[in-house]
This record gives C-alpha cells, sequence and structure tokens, in this order.
C-alpha cells in the first residue's frame, strides 16, 4: 500500500499589523534607519525638507520678533512663547519636528502608517512654507 507523501504546511504569513502596530513599526525603522541616512536617497531627501522647514522657521521668527518690528500671529506659539522664552519655544517646536522627521524617514507598512507619513510630511511643508512665508514678508518691509 502506498503511503501518501506529506506536504509541509505553507509557511506562515506575517501577521497583519493593526495601526498602532502600524505606527510603531514605522517609528522604530526611522528610528533604526538614523545610522544609514547618509545611504538612502529617499531619507536624505526627507530630511532636507524637514530640516530646511526647522531651520528656516525657527531663524526667521527668532530674527523677526528679536528685531521689534513683528509678534507671534500664532496665539498658541504666543502662550507658548510666554511660559518659555522665544528662545525655548523655539528649541521645543524644533526638538518635536525633529522626532516627526525622524518618524517620517521610517518604511510605512500599511495604510495608517502611509497616512501618518503624509500628514507627517505635510507639516514638514507647512514648517517649510512659514519660511518662505517670513522671508517674504521681512524682505518686503526692507
Amino acid at each position: 500500500m502506498p503511503v501518501p507523501m506529506s506536504v509541509p504546511a505553507p509557511a506562515a504569513a506575517p501577521a497583519q499589523l493593526d495601526g498602532l502596530g502600524q505606527v510603531t513599526a514605522l517609528i522604530r525603522d526611522g528610528f533604526a534607519g538614523l545610522p544609514r541616512t547618509h545611504r538612502s536617497p529617499r531619507r536624505a531627501l526627507i530630511w532636507a525638507f524637514w530640516m530646511l522647514g526647522i531651520v528656516g522657521d525657527g531663524a526667521t521668527t527668532l530674527a523677526m520678533i528679536r528685531s521689534g518690528e513683528f509678534v507671534e500671529a500664532n496665539p498658541a506659539a504666543a502662550v507658548g512663547m510666554g511660559f518659555l522664552g522665544l528662545s525655548g519655544y523655539v528649541v521645543l517646536a524644533s526638538v518635536i519636528c525633529l522626532f516627526f522627521a525622524v518618524v517620517s524617514t521610517g518604511r510605512p507598512q500599511g495604510p495608517v502608517a502611509r497616512v501618518a507619513v503624509g500628514f507627517l510630511l505635510l507639516v514638514a511643508a507647512g514648517k517649510l512654507f512659514m519660511a518662505i512665508s517670513n522671508l517674504l514678508q521681512w524682505a518686503s518691509l526692507a
């Protein structure tokens, strides 16, 4: 009597991550990728985009408010500046944005993570827009 050949079971598919798992994996990958940022054109481009926005917005905000000709138009930022001082607020906002930059360089592993990266890149675009807007406003008064 012939013996049936045993067929190996198919390899188990990796477990699908829920939304929080996707975001956690994104954060982990962003931080794990920091040492190789210079070898990844995608990560380097995202970092350049963020850094232009962070440095540009921070520097123009500091220079414009310290000139005495401008005040902060964002009421929430004005309250933060009241508590932390101008420099303290700019440093805190920059550190938060640096965290966002690291996370946005991670490789998204699902729809929730892709939406998170898209949102973070919109924040970076807003920072860059504010830097350009500040420069144009400052130049128009000179």
